[in-house]
Parts: structure tokens; C-alpha cells; sequence
């Protein structure tokens, strides 16, 4: 895919002089750009976008990345060897501060919130030009704002897919479930430092999260995370937008999940069924985790739902020129 291609399906990007790379992985699926496009304010989104040589579907995947504190183009590649192949494209935004190549600390911190990811990709959806299927895969975190950004482009958005991503529990009950977890996993003396705090106020870490909400500031930090982060997600709960999708959507989660209990997906089914609504999707994988991107059976799964939805067989305007001019393939 040329410069103008890429022009006509983001008519705003810049592209990063230099950065552009074929990856050696992706040489045999599809084309990798390495590009950016512009914020309100003039500073850089970058995004990553690998195109299949031969699309079959049209079917662009947007991936909302989880609440890690590094890059998100390795789970790009990813997601882009696992997809291109059966001609989709993948899509996926840095979070502000984070790059392929380096990683801004302070500024990542200042900004990483629900508000300013919902703005980010509020800009990626209103700038997007391209006519086949969308669909929005957001992972753990990520799958906290794809409900919010679905709803607010249904002319753009034809699925949703959440991965690991609970939310049928407010993010308080599914983060009292997570940190016991965390704890148990550390080390001795954080162990035995932890239980005398409890002794000494059982209700410490009830206190933390109002404190944070109350004090939602970008220079204090709690378990690798600002207040501010804190406070965004916990004033915020995704299950009555979730119940407001009309589009098909596609709910995926590991029973031994222990960052996200599993239950609260299965309330996320329990409240479709209550109301009626036909339009979910609901996969449980008993003996897996947090962590399902890659693993084999998740990827057949979903693989089959993508090309179940892109039957429609919409193409995107680079694939139609090359459909009316088959010599540029």
C-alpha cells in the first residue's frame, strides 16, 4: 500500500520519516506502516496499520491495548500475523509517551487515563476512511473503552470484541478481586509487611480508593499507576453501556483469570439473557488465564467470528483499486 493509499484512508497522517519498517515476520501476510496523525493539541498519535497483500474480507480490527506501561506494537505484530493471513488488517495506537523505540515516562504518566484514551481514539474513528467492516478488539483495559467508542460511532463500528475484559463488576469489586492475587504472588516480606497492615486497618485499601478518586493526581502512584488512572476507571462502569450495543459482540475470557475475574463476564451474559438482546458472543476457556492473545484455541475462535462477520465481503478503497486493476497486485 502506497503513500496516497495510506493518504486516502487517513487523509491526516504524517508519516515518521525513517521509521517506516517491513517486518521480516510479516513479509510473506502483509505490509507494515509505521505512522501518526495528529491530536487537537498538534502532538503525534502513532499508530502501527499491517495491510494483507490479498485482502479477502475488507475487515479492519482496531486493537485497544490493556493498562501495560510499555509499548504496544508487539501485540500488533501479533495480532497482525494472526490476522493478516486471512485478510484482515490490523490497527493499534500508542498511548501518549509510548513508542516502538522509546518510552517518555513522565508524559506517559501525565496523560494515561480513560479520558485521554477515549480522545485519542475518539480522533483515530472520526479520521478513519474506510469502507469495509471495523471492528474494535480492546484487551483488558482496553476493552473498558471499546463499549464507549462503539456506541458513540455506529457508523463506523460493526463489532466489538472484549478480551479478558470483564465488565459486569464495577472496576473496584473486580480490582478487590485482582490484588490478593497480586499479593500472593510477591515476594515473603511484602507478603508479611501486607498482612500487618491489614491487622492495623482492615480497611486500607477501601480508604486508597477513595483517596484517589478524591485526589486524582498524576504524581502519586498506586501498584505501578497514577491516582489519576486510578480514579478515571474507578468512577467509571462499563456494564450499562455494554447492555447498549446492538452490534455483534464477542465477549472472551479465561476461567483462571486472576486479573479480571471471570464472573464478571458471565454477569456481562446473565444481564443480555435478562434482557433478551440476541447479539452476544460468549467464549470461556476453562484452563486459561489473563493472557489469551496467541494462545491457540483463542485464535481459531476468533479468526472464525471476524470472518463470520466480514461475510458481507465490503472492501476498503485500496483493495477495490487493486480489484479493478489487477496488475498492482
Amino acid at each position: 500500500m502506497n503513500r496516497e493509499t495510506v493518504g486516502r484512508i487517513f487523509p491526516k497522517f504524517h508519516k515518521i520519516s525513517g521509521l517506516a519498517l517491513l517486518l521480516a515476520p510479516l513479509l510473506l501476510f502483509g505490509e507494515f506502516k509505521e505512522l501518526t496523525f495528529s491530536r487537537k493539541d498538534d502532538s503525534l498519535i502513532q499508530y502501527y496499520l499491517s495491510t494483507p497483500d490479498k485482502v479477502d474480507t475488507g475487515t479492519l480490527v482496531i486493537f485497544v491495548s490493556g493498562s501495560w506501561t510499555r509499548s504496544a506494537y508487539f501485540n500488533h505484530i501479533t495480532l497482525a500475523k494472526l490476522l493478516n493471513p486471512h485478510g484482515v488488517s490490523v490497527l493499534t495506537s500508542e498511548k501518549r509517551g509510548a513508542t516502538r523505540t522509546k518510552f517518555d515516562e513522565i508524559i506517559f504518566h501525565d496523560y494515561d487515563c480513560l479520558d485521554e484514551r477515549l480522545n485519542d481514539f475518539n480522533t483515530l474513528l472520526s479520521q478513519l476512511k474506510w469502507e469495509g467492516k471495523v471492528i474494535l478488539l480492546g484487551e483488558s483495559e482496553g476493552g473498558k473503552l471499546v463499549p464507549l467508542l462503539t456506541l458513540k460511532h455506529p457508523q463506523k463500528v460493526d463489532g466489538t470484541i472484549l478480551f479478558g475484559a470483564g465488565g459486569g463488576l464495577t472496576f473496584k469489586e473486580e480490582m478487590e478481586y485482582q490484588l490478593p492475587n497480586l499479593i500472593a504472588e510477591s515476594n515473603f516480606l511484602y507478603r508479611v509487611a501486607n498482612k500487618i497492615r491489614q491487622a492495623l486497618n482492615p480497611n486500607e485499601i477501601e480508604e486508597k480508593f477513595d483517596e484517589m478518586v478524591t485526589h486524582p493526581t498524576t504524581n502519586e502512584f498506586f501498584k505501578t499507576h497514577t491516582h489519576k488512572w486510578w480514579a478515571s476507571f474507578l468512577t467509571y462502569h462499563p456494564l450499562p453501556d455494554i447492555l447498549k450495543l446492538e452490534t455483534p459482540l464477542l465477549i472472551l475470557h479465561g476461567a483462571e483469570d486472576l486479573n479480571v475475574p471471570v464472573n464478571s463476564s458471565d454477569l456481562v451474559v446473565e444481564k443480555f439473557r435478562e434482557a433478551g438482546k440476541q447479539n452476544l458472543t460468549y467464549l470461556r476457556y476453562e484452563n486459561l488465564g489473563h493472557s489469551l492473545i496467541g494462545r491457540t484455541i483463542v485464535n481459531a475462535d476468533l479468526i472464525s467470528w471476524i470472518l463470520n462477520q466480514s461475510k458481507s465481503r465490503c472492501f476498503p478503497a485500496a483493495v477495490k483499486e487493486h480489484l479493478e486493476n489487477p496488475e498492482n497486485l
